[in-house]
């Protein structure tokens, strides 16, 4: 069947190809500034992220997105793809921690506007856009209603990340807001009550992501007889995505109860932000590989 204008398939791939192209240019750009500006100052880990630089560019003209997508057995391979993403990110994130972590380049790309945070935010802003296709693309009112709420949740969360564009426009914050937020921002989740347990919250969503993850199986054994175990089937994670959320889930609730206190410097207050990246970056592969089932199953 051809696709139509409106099918929002082909905006999809190109957008893969746009995110892998755009993040593996700018990793190569900050390692060529360095070494332009400062040459003397280069590590092993900046050869690390040009390394996944070139990955990432060599990755967004070599794979044709929307064929991986929407063949058959599209949603299998994108779980496993993400999968082996997750390692190679997590094995990163671990080298970089263990043999940079002291430095100031690691903290600073751990800040506001950092480059972990824009790959928060752009991995958000596909997944509600992808989330969107795939509450287009099924009939029951139900499963519509949830993915139309997860595809608005993450918009949400994508534009709390950037302050709504303050991080990009630089505009003053009001006044009456500055007082009550803990950073000065034009956002909800650094006020008051809800950045004091905003940890708690984000490790307790994660959880129950995790289990709905850990249970589909036998939910599905219930799926004819029973409307909510029918639903928790069809909206449950693959497990090959734990690989985001399990290390995300602990780590948000170690650092809510300052359990990274314990470890003498080696984590602090900061690193919060690699784990929502890696909670984003598990959203994306969740709304990819649903996309593909739900394209493959009508």
């Amino acid at each position: 069947m051809p696709i139509s204008r409106k099918d929002p398939r082909p905006q999809i791939g190109r957008l893969f190809t746009i995110l892998f192209f755009a993040s593996g240019s700018a990793l190569m750009v900050v390692f060529s500034v360095k070494l332009i500006t400062n040459s003397l100052e280069l590590a092993f880990t900046d050869f690390l992220l040009l390394a996944a630089g070139t990955l990432f560019v060599w990755i967004s003209f070599k794979l044709n997105f929307n064929k991986l997508i929407y063949s058959r057995g599209g949603e299998q391979r994108i779980n496993l793809i993400f999968f082996k993403i997750g390692i190679f990110i997590s094995s990163l994130v671990i080298t970089l921690k263990v043999c940079a972590g002291s430095t100031s380049s690691y903290r600073r790309s751990l800040q506001e506007g950092g480059i972990v945070e824009w790959t928060s935010f752009l991995s958000l802003l596909l997944t509600a856009y992808i989330l969107i296709y795939c509450a287009t693309s099924i009939r029951p009112t139900s499963l519509k209603s949830i993915f139309y709420f997860l595809s608005a949740s993450c918009f949400v969360v994508a534009m709390e990340e950037m302050s709504w564009g303050q991080m990009i426009f630089n505009w003053q914050t009001p006044a009456e807001i500055s007082l009550i937020n803990t950073q000065g921002e034009t956002n909800f989740h650094n006020i008051g009550f809800i950045d004091a347990h905003s940890d708690f919250a984000f490790g307790m969503i994660l959880a129950v992501v995790i289990s709905i993850s850990l249970l589909g199986d036998k939910f599905s054994r219930f799926a004819g007889k029973n409307f909510a175990a029918n639903l928790v089937a069809q909206i449950a994670p693959s497990k090959m995505l734990l690989i985001y959320f399990i290390p995300a889930c602990i780590f948000s609730f170690c650092l809510y109860y300052d359990l990274h206190e314990f470890t003498r410097g080696f984590t602090f207050r900061g690193e919060e932000e690699i784990v929502e990246m890696l909670a984003a970056i598990g959203l994306l592969g969740y709304s990819t590989a649903m996309a593909s089932r739900f394209s493959n199953s009508t």
